[in-house]
């Protein structure tokens, strides 16, 4: 059976229409059928604190979702939270730099550093995954609901509702990033069935194109997608991108384990065929993330790059080395995408002129 992805086009350039085209879409996806009002977690991704607009979930974005949410749910207790990305240490930064935390306290919710909060373990038996220590809020949550944005990456040809479950797993998270391959698609797919999302609300205002996740250039597409399908919306988002879902292997691999479907049909705007820039494997840290992909299939060096104390290590070696990238893109490419966005769209001015540059 189908699942149902809802698209709304975004047309005018103030902050209101933005709010309504994000309810709409919620509604229409009928948002309150999977979302209990209880304990709600809100997962964006905050990966970087260099503000280029496509490179984290819009600020706007999550505060409509927040707010939509908690019109509908006033008692329900509503927590945002993303992990440290490969063990740089950087989400309070992100959280600052980003307007996140001003927004949060703003509006009400709690804000968590995932790589910060106490964990419970999961036995997951899984083909890659045996055991997880999952925050104890992930775990606790009555519902999940994801806010991804839309981006290419190097590894997994593209990211949005199933690579943004890789941060749910947050002190560690770095630890499998580096050493145990986590961009493998059966992990992406395992963590995805650990981490029951509810429904998922995907900022396609600004996408990130190219070289993604970290060093990419803004596409602007004025969208909002929605769907309680993590499987479904991937696959619709894929072939918005250009590529092929049969070729996205996190996709295929989380249809198989029940995650959800490729059949979908959509609902609202039409879905473009954008084309976006391919990402390519050409940095020195990614060719190590491949190569690590395929060594970590060994049983032995498996092991070994897992529970062995040299696994720390070796996370922080290639963390360190994954520093400079992005900070040379930043200032070669990044500051301009960045003015560009500002210079040329009036919404998109007046939310990122003030926190651009800090």
């Amino acid at each position: 059976m189908a699942s149902e992805i809802i698209i709304t086009k975004i047309t005018r350039e103030f902050k209101h229409e933005l709010f309504m085209k994000i309810k709409k879409a919620m509604e229409l996806a009928e948002w309150k059928k999977h979302v209990s009002s209880g304990k709600i977690f809100i997962k964006p991704d905050y990966m970087s604190s260099q503000v280029v607009p496509g490179l984290c979930t819009s600020p706007w974005v999550l505060e409509s979702v927040i707010r939509v949410v908690r019109q509908a749910m006033p008692y329900a207790k509503i927590t945002v939270g993303d992990a440290d990305p490969s063990c740089q240490g950087q989400l309070e930064k992100s959280f600052r730099d980003w307007g996140i935390d001003r927004l949060c306290s703003e509006q009400g919710v709690g804000l968590l550093n995932l790589s910060r909060q106490p964990a419970v373990k999961l036995d997951l038996k899984g083909r890659r995954v045996h055991e997880l220590h999952m925050p104890r809020v992930i775990a606790e949550a009555d519902s999940i609901i994801s806010v991804p944005v839309v981006k290419t990456h190097k590894l997994t040809g593209m990211a949005c509702a199933l690579k943004n479950q890789e941060s749910c797993i947050g002190r560690i998270s770095g630890l499998f990033h580096n050493c145990y391959g986590l961009m493998d698609d059966i992990f992406i797919a395992e963590i995805n069935k650990a981490v029951k999302v509810d429904f998922v609300v995907a900022d396609a205002t600004v996408c990130l194109e190219g070289n993604g996740p970290r060093a990419g250039k803004p596409r602007v597409m004025n969208m909002i997608i929605a769907s309680s399908d993590r499987v479904a919306l991937d696959t619709a988002v894929s072939e918005m991108m250009g590529l092929d879902p049969k070729k996205i292997g996190h996709i295929i691999e989380s249809e198989k384990i029940g995650i959800g479907t490729r059949d979908y049909l959509t609902k609202g705007a039409t879905l473009p065929k954008a084309r976006f820039l391919p990402a390519k494997v050409s940095k020195p840290v990614a060719c190590v993330d491949v190569l690590m992909q395929k060594i970590q299939k060994i049983p032995l060096i498996s092991y070994l790059l897992l529970k062995a104390k040299m696994s720390r290590i070796t996370a922080w070696l290639v963390s360190r080395c994954s520093i400079c990238n992005p900070f040379c893109w930043y200032n070669l490419k990044g500051k301009r995408y960045a003015r560009d966005i500002v210079d040329h769209y009036p919404l998109y001015a007046e939310e990122f002129r003030d926190i651009i540059g800090k």
